[in-house]
């Protein structure tokens, strides 16, 4: 962030379940990506955004916000995000599954840092063991029904959705991520006219 700070007036996206957005919501039903990429389009406008950064699955919510083709934004960076899903992420998110039905925290740490984070340093794998164990409920819910929902519905929407993005698009996918790899991000380059 600091980085970012002088360059770019930051604004962090709080999922509408998630951080000091959970005291204003109700919780009371799961959020699907096209509501995550109203709300993201909402607060492009209310915050005059010209820059959209996204990580992991973020990158659905945004490459369906950025389909809309909003006015004010000028560039997008789309990291560690795949339409596909290999057999790495199949595993990773099936044996997820339980684990967040059952809101067994401490397992869903283990899983993530044992997987998805396994090549983050160790002071990073403190902070997601601590961040992910310590979720409430409703979090977990909402997680469920995302992972549900990747694992049930074609995701190569998001592909297609890149035809109408007209702006410089940049993904990012890690050398050493096999679950979502460079490959998988070369995908969208046949889609999206900029990236």
């Amino acid at each position: 962030m600091r980085y970012l700070q002088p360059r770019f007036n930051v604004v962090l996206y709080d999922q509408p379940y998630a951080g000091q957005s959970r005291l204003h919501n109700r919780h009371d039903q799961p959020i699907r990506k096209e509501d995550e990429a109203q709300i993201l389009l909402e607060l492009i406008e209310h915050f005059s955004v010209d820059h959209v950064l996204s990580f992991s699955w973020g990158g659905a919510a945004t490459l369906l916000a950025l389909a809309q083709q909003p006015r004010r934004i000028e560039k997008a960076v789309i990291n560690s995000f795949s339409a596909r899903i290999s057999t790495p992420m199949r595993d990773y998110l099936e044996s997820g599954l339980n684990y967040l039905q059952g809101c067994d925290r401490l397992n869903v740490g283990r899983l993530i840092n044992s997987t998805i984070g396994k090549h983050l340093p160790s002071l990073f794998k403190r902070f997601n063991y601590r961040h992910v164990s310590s979720l409430a409920e409703h979090e977990y819910r909402q997680m469920h029904f995302h992972v549900n929902e990747v694992l049930t519905q074609d995701t190569h929407c998001y592909v297609a959705c890149a035809d109408a993005i007209d702006i410089p698009l940049l993904l990012v996918n890690g050398e050493w991520d096999e679950y979502t790899s460079v490959e998988d991000a070369r995908l969208f380059a046949k889609h999206a006219p900029q990236c």
